[in-house]
């Protein structure tokens, strides 16, 4: 690409990145390409809608996003994004990782759907546990996302956080879903 082509290029990205700010006024403007189908109950939001991956040691990239989540409803509930290693039934800090009830989903446009994303969310070490969440507190949500230094994770996410009213469910028993807004890995 020459440096004109380039130039253009990067001009028609600021021109048309700008169109959503000037009409949403600091709405997310990839919001509008989505839908959130969720039950409502958890208000999830990221810190920012525009997150780049950074070099760090051991050849890997990374990136730590943090959200805020919020139960608007009168209900407590329960979900698996707490760490095991602390053992408190209620937790300030909560996570998105492996093998937890917190998920990154990517954005297909070919096909207009969310898929789960796999192997870029590391576990907790020592695992996580069932948390109460509390109506009308606001809790910390962190995720820490790691890809080898040559790969590519670029697109639209969203997290999506299950959930239940019941801290003794039972294997059979369908969760609540809910999703925060969508933001762009670049």
């Amino acid at each position: 690409m020459n440096r004109r082509e380039f130039l253009k290029k990067g001009l028609e990205r600021i021109i048309l990145s700008s169109i959503p700010f000037i009409f949403n006024c600091g709405k997310n403007p990839i919001a509008s390409l989505t839908s959130n189908d969720g039950y409502g109950a958890l208000s999830i939001k990221t810190e920012k809608y525009i997150y780049v991956w950074q070099q760090s040691e051991f050849s890997k990239k990374v990136l730590y996003i943090h959200s805020t989540l919020e139960n608007r409803s009168t209900n407590i509930y329960y979900s698996k994004v707490g760490d095991f290693f602390n053992s408190a039934s209620e937790q300030d800090l909560l996570f998105i990782a492996e093998n937890s009830a917190g998920y990154l989903e990517k954005y297909n446009e070919l096909d207009n759907l969310w898929y789960e994303v796999k192997n870029i969310l590391p576990p907790l070490i020592e695992g996580s546990r069932f948390v109460s969440i509390k109506q009308f507190k606001l809790y910390s949500i962190h995720a820490s996302l790691y890809i080898k230094k040559d790969e590519e994770e670029k697109g639209i996410y969203r997290f999506r956080i299950d959930y239940y009213d019941d801290e003794n469910l039972e294997a059979s028993t369908l969760p609540y879903k809910d999703y925060s807004n969508t933001f762009e890995i670049e």
